[in-house]
């Protein structure tokens, strides 16, 4: 049976399970190393200060994903940013009108894309994380999907990203469904994380079958 559960700690769940590879630990915290991504997590809220001082000097400026950590030293709380989790459970009939191609061999063009839209998110390695996939114009990378975080059962749709002069094409919606597809024909239930106040994205997942699941917040320290 499905444990949803793991959801509402999607970042130790991943590293404790199918990313475990991809791990470091520091003290009670546990966080991807930095190539891959700057997130963290913490079974419990207990004292981190020690963990978060020592993935700091690791990965940098970070994110701790969850509840709000318990924390005393010198690093700030830059922001908590609010995301709505969603998930989906069901295929959707959504048309593919695109070529979309697999963007394995397309590293570079993926940082270069996903950093001008979503900066600080997205590492050298971070593409290690899942499989993407994108649609290209005149031979330029001109939107990109992909997956991230991975939980027995679930796998995290991410990196939504469209280059700013091709918005309004359909291209996110096709990439969303096409990935989600792949997702729920691997028996899995896929997810992804929206800021709250995000209502355009928001309107795209749930017109591709997705429902909000929880509010689930980002606490970035640096």
């Amino acid at each position: 049976m499905r444990d949803f559960s793991m959801l509402d700690n999607p970042v130790w769940y991943a590293l404790d399970g199918p990313h475990k590879n991809f791990a470091v630990r520091m003290d009670a915290l546990m966080g991807y190393q930095a190539d891959y991504g700057p997130f963290a997590a913490s079974i419990n809220c207990t004292d981190l200060t020690k963990g978060m001082d020592d993935y700091h000097l690791h990965a940098g400026e970070f994110f701790v994903v969850g509840e709000r950590p318990d924390y005393h030293g010198k690093l700030r709380l830059k922001r908590e940013l609010v995301c709505l989790q969603m998930i989906c459970g069901q295929k959707e009939n959504i048309e593919i009108t695109e070529d979309i191609i697999s963007l394995k061999r397309y590293r570079k063009q993926v940082i270069d894309l996903v950093n001008l839209v979503q900066p600080g998110f997205f590492r050298l390695k971070t593409m290690d994380m899942g499989d993407y996939s994108g649609i290209f114009k005149n031979g330029k990378l001109v939107a990109v999907t992909g997956e991230r975080m991975q939980l027995d059962g679930f796998s995290e749709v991410s990196a939504v990203v469209t280059h700013p002069e091709y918005i309004g094409k359909g291209y996110a919606k096709q990439l969303v469904g096409h990935v989600t597809n792949k997702v729920l024909g691997e028996d899995k239930i896929a997810f992804l994380h929206v800021s709250a106040s995000n209502q355009r994205a928001i309107r795209l997942y749930e017109n591709a079958g997705y429902r909000v699941r929880r509010e689930i917040s980002f606490w970035n320290f640096h």
